[in-house]
């Protein structure tokens, strides 16, 4: 990708990386430091054209049971695409209810 100038990588996590959750303490910390290591890989690999992306995902994930996985991809297709930020939350805003 270096050598191209240009390429994608994307990650996920669940929403216990960026707030506390007695629920999923243990993972949270797991999660937070791919979230780390997803923020510093953005900060280096940005200049050589590559987009490095985060997506934490709030919610249970099964076709017919509300959330399904075509608007996660959706979600995920948007960030790719648009590469205005190296991270987003599913759902958009989940965030103001953390803690």
């Amino acid at each position: 990708m270096i050598e191209r100038g240009e390429g994608s990588l994307l990650f996920t996590s669940d929403l216990s990386c960026m707030g506390s959750s007695r629920m999923f303490g243990n993972s949270g910390i797991v999660m937070s430091a791919l979230r780390n290591y997803v923020l510093n890989l953005h900060k280096h690999l940005q200049p050589y054209g590559i987009f490095v992306g985060h997506l934490s995902i709030s919610t249970l994930i099964k076709k017919g049971r509300g959330i399904d996985r075509d608007q996660v991809a959706d979600a995920w297709y948007n960030l790719y695409e648009q590469q205005d930020t190296v991270e987003d939350t599913f759902p958009k805003g989940i965030t103001q209810f953390l803690n």
